[in-house]
């Protein structure tokens, strides 16, 4: 248990570091936006209404600046949306990097448990996966795909999915006679949006790399040594979100197939299993204990 408290230790601080990270990334993505393309919004803000004067009723009339503002000025919000796509990118890569340390870092404590507990009977020599070879069996779930991409990772689909974003906030400004202040601070809310997306997969696939780091040292230490070890589900009472079917794992072993069984029917070989629904992993905090079977 010492062992597991190291690894939540190390997963909590390398959680706090990213989060300060994204903050920063965001941060800087909405100052560029100001100052570089602050004229643009001032543009858009005091777009001028005296042409549609003729227009009597005033949603009305506002609909028609937007829907000229939207042609006008769309180029300049490509661009914005390149910004937030880019400080998305950025957010992947760092997220990624940090998800292969924390399942090195995983599977070498983990590989540390396992000689503490087999005391004189563990191997003198331990043959260690490289880093390279651990990150390459690193396990993203149809979830962390899908969002990666929409967060930057596909520059593309991030811009386009951006860009819509952009369009609606613009027209909900421009029909509320905001200003260059509410649709500022509504570009603003839109890359604290992406921040949070960020956050959340960062929190995800930390613990799934952390999970997984202790699942590829028990399937080391079983194919090359022959040692074999009961898993065991954790739930973390500090869960942000915590689900039923997860309480209700707590301390119930994996099967002879080395499979856990949820209550809902789903399986998986540790919490945060790339097989589990998406209801079954975002912001799931659990692991799960190897005790060695002398």
């Amino acid at each position: 248990m010492r062992l597991l408290g190291a690894m939540g230790n190390q997963t909590s601080s390398t959680l706090q570091d990213l989060d300060q990270y994204l903050q920063s990334i965001y941060s800087t993505a909405a100052n560029d936006i100001a100052s570089q393309h602050g004229e643009t919004l001032q543009q858009i803000a005091d777009y001028d209404e005296a042409q549609y004067s003729y227009i009597q009723d005033e949603r009305q009339r506002r609909m028609q600046i937007y829907m000229s503002v939207l042609q006008n000025e769309s180029a300049a919000f490509w661009k914005i949306a390149a910004i937030i796509a880019a400080a998305g990118l950025v957010a992947c890569n760092r997220i990624r990097d940090a998800s292969a340390v924390t399942l090195e870092q995983s599977y070498r404590l983990t590989i540390g448990g396992f000689q503490q507990q087999l005391g004189s009977n563990a191997p003198q020599w331990w043959n260690y996966l490289p880093r390279e070879e651990l990150r390459s069996r690193i396990q993203e779930s149809a979830f962390t795909r899908v969002a990666f991409n929409r967060l930057g990772y596909d520059s593309n689909l991030a811009q386009r999915r951006i860009m819509q974003r952009l369009r609606t906030q613009m027209m909900g400004s421009i029909l509320a006679g905001e200003g260059v202040d509410g649709l500022m601070a509504r570009v603003r809310a839109i890359t604290r949006s992406s921040y949070y997306d960020a956050r959340r997969i960062t929190r995800t696939e930390l613990m799934r790399c952390a999970n997984q780091g202790r699942y590829e040292a028990a399937q080391q230490a079983y194919r090359d040594y022959g040692i074999r070890a009961r898993k065991i589900w954790i739930h973390t009472p500090t869960a942000i979100t915590p689900r039923d079917d997860h309480i209700a794992m707590n301390g119930v072993a994996a099967g002879e197939d080395g499979y856990f069984t949820l209550p809902n029917g789903e399986r998986a070989l540790y919490p945060l299993d790339p097989n589990l629904s998406a209801e079954q992993s975002i912001h799931c905090s659990c692991t799960f204990v190897c005790e060695v079977i002398l």
